[in-house]
């Protein structure tokens, strides 16, 4: 994990992330990084790991605290650039985006893509809204509703592009991966 550009990055969330999302991420990232971790363990020395989880705390406090977010939102430019190349490319403002509007939905007992990929189409969002919103490619978003866990280069990633669509589309995030991994290990 090299130096990131930028707080979103260090915890690998997309700019347009809740504050569950934030919470998940920081969660998910700790247990990478952690001392003894075996992911991070022949790859990074011990100095390494202390400066990647300093940058993982600062990234936390800031962006899961809504003032202290907004603020370095603003020095980044996010909402004014974000805003306008959305408004520019939907030629529609975002309000009306069915992003924003996706009401939350009950967990179905089963998970599986095909179901992810009925629900998202009865909300009526599409995967490029998705994949705009969240910076997930559009393969990654179709690997997801084909379950096809192979187009990942980690469970990490699986999981947390899962929980990113979930929300998209108004599932609880955690939930819908718990479901989502039992079915795939069926």
């Amino acid at each position: 994990m090299a130096s990131q550009d930028n707080h979103y990055d260090t915890l690998q969330i997309s700019t347009h992330a809740t504050t569950a999302d934030i919470i998940n991420a920081y969660r998910d990232i700790k247990l990478i990084f952690q001392e003894n971790s075996l992911a991070a363990y022949s790859l990074y020395s011990a100095e390494e790991i202390a400066t990647i989880n300093q940058q993982i705390e600062e990234a936390y406090v800031i962006l899961s605290n809504s003032q202290t977010r907004l603020s370095y939102d603003i020095t980044l430019h996010i909402h004014d650039v974000e805003r306008a190349e959305k408004e520019v490319s939907h030629h529609m403002p975002i309000e009306s985006n069915n992003l924003q509007s996706a009401e939350t939905t009950p967990v179905p007992s089963e998970v599986s893509g095909k179901v992810l990929q009925s629900i998202r189409e009865s909300h009526a969002i599409t995967l490029l809204q998705i994949a705009e919103k969240t910076n997930i490619s559009l393969a990654h978003l179709k690997a997801i509703e084909a379950n096809q866990s192979s187009a990942f280069p980690g469970v990490f990633y699986l999981k947390s592009y899962l929980k990113q669509y979930a929300s998209c589309i108004g599932l609880e995030p955690c939930l819908t991966w718990e479901k989502y991994l039992k079915t795939l290990k069926d």
